[in-house]
């Protein structure tokens, strides 16, 4: 049995909150993509997290089994990780939720912009059909007068 000293648990979690953070920090400055990436892979990211719980737990069991710190301190640590995993794949998949909301938005809005524009085709088709009618009826009249013009002239 590894018998781990509260200097090295805590070197160990400062060593692990620091390279989270970096590698958290990395990620925010790239959060776009990241977003774009979570949104179209997210069942790569969603076995992610699977394998982050499984090794969070898996963890939990190795520290219990080989160190003698207090299992109620090694719980209450293990419980906030669990939490801060599970907000972070809520934030993650409420981004993804996000997303796709804004892209919805879009697509109603040029639904919109396209129905008003079929509206106003349809209109302008109406108007140029009722002006053919008048302008046919126009034709008509005038071929009507020419005949009985050229009827007049001939008898």
């Amino acid at each position: 049995m590894i018998k781990l000293g509260y200097a090295t648990l805590l070197l160990l979690s400062i060593t692990f909150f620091l390279s989270s953070f970096l590698i958290w920090a990395s990620v925010g400055l790239k959060w776009m993509k990241f977003r774009e990436f979570f949104h179209k892979s997210y069942t790569y990211i969603d076995i992610c997290f699977i394998l982050a719980y499984f090794f969070e737990q898996y963890f939990l069991v190795i520290i219990l089994s080989t160190t003698i710190f207090d299992a109620r301190v090694v719980a209450g640590i293990f419980a906030l990780l669990m939490i801060t995993t599970a907000s972070l794949q809520a934030k993650a998949l409420q981004s993804r939720i996000d997303l796709i909301s804004q892209e919805v938005t879009g697509q109603r809005k040029i639904i919109s912009s396209l129905n008003q524009k079929n509206n106003d085709l349809t209109k302008t088709i109406s108007k140029v059909r009722n002006q053919l009618k008048k302008s046919k009826e126009e034709i008509i009249n005038i071929l009507e007068l020419l005949k009985e013009e050229v009827s007049k002239k001939k008898g």
